[in-house]
């Protein structure tokens, strides 16, 4: 039996009973796998972006901590003035490829303060500060909602 998606869509078929022709199940399974490819492109996993990297980009890497020196998850890291970027796992640790030319990164997060670091190595470890002015605009309703 073949392996990947072609070999799982043959088996579909077959337990399904399904009059699909050999060839129609071919053409959707390669048209499945094209959509793959297309989503993995957009992906900005750490894997995928060190295995694109070319001559003329660099891999940064690092943490983002939080005042209390605790990693945020989720933390977004970008190229200032870009939107397409990297975000951070559970520990807080992130991979990003970016243009030689690219001397900065912007990191942000909710209820943080944005802050945009020079690059001035591989690694680059950012601490946030807490937005304290966002907590004088929270607003509390209370009632039964009639």
């Amino acid at each position: 039996m073949k392996k990947g998606w072609t070999g799982w869509m043959v088996l579909l078929t077959a337990i399904a009973g399904s009059s699909v022709s050999a060839e129609a199940t071919a053409q959707s399974t390669k048209d499945m796998i094209r959509e793959n490819r297309m989503v993995q492109e957009v992906r900005t996993g750490s894997e995928q972006a060190v295995s694109r990297r070319t001559d003329s980009e660099r891999v940064v890497s690092g943490r983002v901590l939080d005042e209390n020196r605790k990693p945020i998850a989720g933390a977004l890291i970008t190229i200032p003035g870009r939107w397409n970027g990297a975000a951070t796992d559970r520990k807080g640790r992130y991979r990003i490829v970016v243009p030689k030319s690219v001397d900065s990164l912007e990191f942000r997060f909710v209820s943080y303060l944005p802050q945009v670091r020079a690059i001035r190595g591989r690694r680059c470890r950012v601490i946030l500060q807490l937005d304290t002015t966002s907590f004088d605009r929270i607003i509390l309703q209370c009632g039964s909602g009639r």
